[in-house]
């Protein structure tokens, strides 16, 4: 079965994210699929932009049993809200890309035994803002 998420959420007039999730497939399959679509959404908005894909290309992104989603999806939702503020390093009440990117790659790492790494892409952007 392949089930593909791009989800893009403009942050700002200038910026993009991009989040992929692929579960249940296989990393050949996904990759190929994937491809596509991401230079897509690159080459179309020409704006500043983010990705972040569930694990790296050679790689199969895993399902939680436990939580009923990908490692992943369920890994970004608990950052961004039900345990927000163990992430928000700063304490300013937002989280930064570095804090999203740090603690989502060490807990789906941990969580996965090393199966599944988070990768992050930056394009035409440098340094850490506040995204959420």
């Amino acid at each position: 079965m392949r089930r593909h998420t791009i989800a893009s959420s403009r942050a700002s007039a200038a910026l993009r994210l991009a989040s992929l999730s692929t579960s249940n497939t296989s990393s050949l399959v996904a990759k190929r699929s994937l491809t596509p679509a991401v230079s897509q959404l690159v080459t179309a908005s020409g704006a500043s932009m983010i990705i972040l894909s569930a694990s790296k290309g050679h790689q199969v992104s895993e399902e939680d049993a436990g939580s009923g989603g990908g490692r992943f999806s369920v890994t970004i939702d608990n950052i961004l809200t039900k345990r927000r503020s163990a992430f928000d390093l700063d304490g300013n009440g937002a989280i930064s890309v570095a804090e999203l990117y740090r603690g989502l790659k060490a807990q789906v790492v941990r969580d996965s035994e090393g199966r599944q790494t988070p990768w992050l892409s930056r394009i035409l952007m440098v340094g850490d803002f506040d995204i959420f």
